[in-house]
């Protein structure tokens, strides 16, 4: 009877690491293939700088923000698959959130020295 003890605690044991060993694979294959390929949603700061990225609508290129804190600056880039950015928009961000320019908000586009209206 002692044997057949030992028999069963051996095969629990070894069932055990047969159902990690499977379960560690099945893991390791379901995190790589969720893994994004781009880095949509990564936000940098550094000096008066803010950059983030964001996915393009319609399965486009990803898109490029960056804010001048200094200054109120935000510019819009469409990213290229050879490193290369295109710009797209240019915003003052002080005259966009001034009281002034809030009322328009609805159809009208607001006004932006030197840039593409923001509709």
């Amino acid at each position: 009877m002692n044997d057949n003890l030992v028999i069963s605690k051996t095969s629990v044991i070894a069932l055990l690491v047969i159902t990690a060993v499977i379960l560690s694979c099945a893991w390791a294959l379901i995190s790589e293939q969720t893994a994004p390929s781009s880095p949509v949603g990564a936000t940098a700061r550094g000096g008066y700088y803010i950059i983030t990225t964001t996915a393009s609508p319609m399965n486009g290129p990803d898109q490029l923000w960056i804010a001048n804190v200094e200054t109120q600056q935000l510019m819009l880039f469409d990213t290229q698959a050879d490193g290369t950015i295109t710009p797209l928009a240019a915003a003052d961000l002080e005259i966009a959130f001034s009281p002034r320019t809030m009322r328009n908000f609805g159809n009208a586009p607001i006004p932006v020295p030197g840039g593409v209206p923001v509709r």
